[in-house]
C-alpha cells in the first residue's frame, strides 16, 4: 500500500504541473464514463488515454528505481560484460524506464508516448518496456491490485476533483526525495470539487 499511496502522491504533483494532461483527462472521463457513477475497471478499455497517463505517471515517478537485490545463480554475460555466478547484482529499472530506446525524450513527461497516432492503440515498444513492478519470477506479488487501485483511485478524483497550485503559491518540487521508495517533496494543493 506504501508504493500505491506514494505513487498517487506523485500523480497529484503531475496533474498540477501538466494541466492540460488533467483537463484532457478529464474530458475523456466525462465523456465515457460521465459523472453519474465511478469509474471501474471495465472502462479501462474505452479511457486509452486516462490509462496512458497512469503508466506516464508510475513511469516517470520510478518509485522504486533501486530494486531487490538479486545474485547470478549461473555464469552470465549481459552487454558483452562476464558475471560470475554467485555475483550479487541490483537491477536498474530506471534505465529501462528511461531509456531513449523506447521512450524519446524520456525527462518529459508525456502520456501520449504509449498510444499510436490513432490515440486509442497501445505503442507495442512502450508497453513492453514498462516495468515499474519488476518482471520475470521476481515481478511484485501486487502487481495486479497495484495496477487496479492506482486506475480506479486516480480516475475517480480527477473525475469528481480538480487539481491546481493554490493562489500565491509555486509549483510543486520535481526533485525526489531518496528512501526506500523515491518520494515527492511536501507540496501544497489546490482541490477543488468540479460541478
Amino acid at each position: 500500500m506504501e508504493t500505491t499511496a506514494t505513487t498517487l502522491r506523485w500523480a497529484i504533483v503531475f496533474l498540477v504541473t501538466h494541466q492540460d494532461v488533467q483537463k484532457k483527462m478529464q474530458k475523456e472521463i466525462d465523456d465515457v464514463v460521465g459523472r453519474d457513477r465511478r469509474p471501474t475497471m471495465a472502462d479501462k478499455m474505452d479511457l486509452p488515454y486516462s490509462t496512458a497517463v497512469v503508466l506516464e505517471m508510475q513511469r516517470k515517478a520510478n518509485i522504486v528505481s533501486f530494486n531487490v537485490p538479486r545474485y547470478t545463480t549461473v555464469d552470465t554475460e549481459i552487454g558483452g560484460h562476464s558475471i560470475p555466478a554467485h555475483t550479487t547484482i541490483f537491477p536498474q529499472i530506471t534505465s529501462v524506464l528511461d531509456g531513449p530506446d523506447a521512450y524519446a525524450d524520456p525527462d518529459r513527461f508525456d502520456p501520449s508516448r504509449f498510444l499510436e497516432s490513432d490515440g486509442k492503440t497501445f505503442n507495442k515498444t512502450a508497453m513492453d518496456h514498462f516495468v515499474p513492478f519488476s518482471l520475470g519470477k521476481r515481478v511484485c506479488a501486487g502487481e495486479s491490485l497495484a495496477r487496479m487501485e492506482l486506475f480506479i483511485i486516480l480516475l475517480s478524483l480527477v473525475q469528481r476533483y480538480s487539481f491546481d497550485v493554490p493562489k500565491g503559491g509555486s509549483l510543486p518540487d520535481m526533485t525526489p526525495i531518496f528512501g526506500a521508495t523515491l518520494t515527492p517533496h511536501p507540496y501544497e494543493c489546490k482541490v477543488t470539487l468540479r460541478i
